[in-house]
C-alpha cells in the first residue's frame, strides 16, 4: 500500500487482483478509480506516478488513470522490495540485485546496480541509508548500506563490493 497526498490517491498492490488505484479526494467516498492488470506484489507512490513491481519488472503507472508509462526489466528474478528516497527509487530483487533507479514523470533510469553475496528479500530506505536483510538459513546476518556519489555499492572498511555475512557497513546516499 502507498499513498500520495498531493494527489490524494493511494495504491494497493492486490498480487493478481491487480493494482488497484483509489482516490481518497471525498474521505466519505473513496474510490477505486483505476485497476491495472497483473500479479502486483510492491507499489510506492511519488507526484502522482504509482511505481509497482511485477514479477521482475517494476511497471510507472498514472495514479489517476492507470495508464501504463514505462517499463523497467532487467530484473535477476522477482521484485522482492521497492523503496523511494526523494526521487529515486530503490529495487530489491530475488536474484540478489540492487538498483538504483533515476525517477521522473513515469520515467526511470538505472543509476547503478549490486549483485549482493546473499539476501535479497526485501529493501528499507530512509534518511539517506538503505537496508537489506540478509543472512544465512538461520536467519541470521544483516547488511545496512547505501550508496557512493557515483551509486557504486561498495563495502569502505574493505574497499570491495559485498563480501560476507553478517557484515553491517553504514554509508550516506547522495542527496537529490
Amino acid at each position: 500500500i502507498a499513498v500520495d497526498p498531493q494527489a490524494q490517491v493511494a495504491a494497493v498492490a492486490d498480487g493478481p487482483g491487480g493494482l488497484q488505484l483509489i482516490s481518497y479526494a471525498d474521505l466519505a467516498n473513496p474510490a477505486v478509480v483505476a485497476t491495472a492488470p497483473g500479479n502486483f506484489t510492491h507499489v510506492v507512490l511519488l507526484g502522482g506516478v504509482a511505481y509497482a513491481s511485477t514479477g521482475g519488472t517494476v511497471q510507472a503507472l498514472d495514479a489517476q488513470t492507470g495508464e501504463l508509462l514505462g517499463t523497467l526489466g532487467g530484473a535477476q528474478g522477482a521484485i522482492t522490495g521497492l523503496a523511494l528516497d526523494g526521487t529515486t527509487l530503490y529495487a530489491m530483487d530475488a536474484g540478489r540485485m540492487l538498483r538504483a533507479v533515476a525517477l521522473q514523470g513515469g520515467a526511470m533510469t538505472v543509476l547503478g546496480s549490486v549483485l549482493l553475496p546473499g539476501g535479497g528479500n526485501g529493501l528499507v530506505v530512509g534518511n539517506g541509508v538503505a537496508t537489506v536483510p540478509a543472512g544465512d538459513a538461520g536467519g541470521n546476518g544483516g547488511y545496512r548500506f547505501g550508496g557512493i556519489k557515483s551509486y557504486e555499492f561498495r563495502d569502505v572498511a574493505n574497499n570491495d563490493p559485498f563480501a560476507g555475512w553478517g557484515l553491517v557497513v553504514f554509508y550516506t546516499l547522495p542527496s537529490d
